[in-house]
């Protein structure tokens, strides 16, 4: 499969062109009713996540809301990126995940170093750091040892965390949707 489609995914704030989507990738137009450039959010989810089934394509849709969450894994995206991050931080996504053992859910904005253990053991699937890894002016001044460090300590706070395998989406599967 064509690399660029491998890369797809699908966020809340990515634009996605037409001709991008079917251009080769054995789709036709009438495949993708109503898509021209659109923002990928809920709307737009059902054809996208329909699209990226049909070629093996990971799409994650941007999430926000317990509905979106649930929505959005019913239509089949087998991860949410949670953006941006609630005020209430990982005891909000505890709090949803509780009902919703079976999400695999991904907090992007707010993540750090600091609280990304905390993320984890609320039960993120994982975490995206972006602006705390990449601050803007160390990417300006090429401090790319900095950058390393940052990521070093990241992949060190995760890995102190203890994963509870009952978190596993097979452990604990959504009663309404037949993954077989």
């Amino acid at each position: 499969m064509n690399e660029a489609m491998n890369t797809l995914t699908t966020v809340s704030t990515v634009f996605i062109p037409l001709t991008f989507l079917t251009g080769g990738y054995g789709m036709d137009f009438e495949d993708m009713p109503k898509l021209r450039w659109r923002r990928a959010y809920s709307a737009f989810w059902i054809e996208i996540i329909a699209i990226g089934a049909r070629l093996g394509v990971a799409v994650i849709p941007g999430v926000n809301t317990p509905t979106e969450m649930l929505a959005a894994h019913r239509l089949g995206a087998p991860l949410l990126k949670l953006f941006p991050a609630p005020a209430g931080g990982p005891a909000w996504l505890r709090s949803v995940l509780a009902p919703l053992p079976f999400l695999r859910v991904v907090p992007t904005n707010g993540v750090d170093v600091d609280n990304l253990p905390a993320w984890l053991e609320a039960g993120a699937w994982s975490v995206g750091l972006v602006r705390s890894l990449f601050p803007v002016e160390d990417l300006a001044a090429r401090r790319w040892d900095d950058i390393e460090a940052r990521a070093r300590a990241a992949v060190e706070a995760a890995a102190s965390v203890s994963r509870d395998e009952t978190r596993a989406i097979d452990a604990v599967p959504d009663p309404m949707v037949d993954r077989s």
